[in-house]
């Protein structure tokens, strides 16, 4: 293994070990002066990230478990497709319920740190964002059951 790739592995190692952390964005004005507009950004990026791919997610799971069950529905095999559809449902409810406890928990990490710099008001604009995001998933978490379980109104 070259020096370089030595090099690139101990810094990932490091990043790795460091665990999730709230990387504190300094301000140009001072080099040891937290910026909190800067913090509150990235936190809002990272939660919209995070409703943005539990969104997908519930999606593209509806639509592959809809096909499922229809092809089971016309082969016949009605108590299969509400097996398929019982699992399917498990599934975005533990997804969507992981990620709005991701949310929470970036938003705790980050509200409490600008609480800590004498920001209240970009706390409580985080904390609104927050509270759009965990919607944004629960709606989409609504969506992708209710469209699974019309796949019955007619079984």
């Amino acid at each position: 293994m070259t020096i370089q790739r030595l090099g690139f592995l101990a810094v990932a190692i490091f990043a790795i070990l460091s665990g999730p952390h709230l990387a504190v964005a300094q301000s140009t004005d001072a080099p040891d002066t937290p910026d909190p507009e800067r913090i509150a950004r990235r936190c809002a990026e990272a939660v919209n990230r995070i409703a943005d791919r539990c969104v997908a997610a519930n999606g593209e799971t509806a639509r592959r478990c809809i096909r499922h069950i229809n092809e089971l529905l016309e082969a016949g095999d009605v108590e299969g497709a509400r097996r398929a559809a019982h699992r399917c449902l498990n599934v975005i409810e533990e997804r969507s319920d992981d990620c709005v406890a991701e949310i929470h928990q970036r938003c705790r990490e980050c509200i409490r740190v600008l609480v800590r710099l004498g920001e209240p008001e970009l706390a409580r604009r985080l904390h609104h964002i927050c509270e759009e995001a965990v919607e944004r998933v629960r709606h989409s978490q609504r969506r992708a059951s209710n469209a699974i379980r019309s796949q019955f109104d007619d079984v």
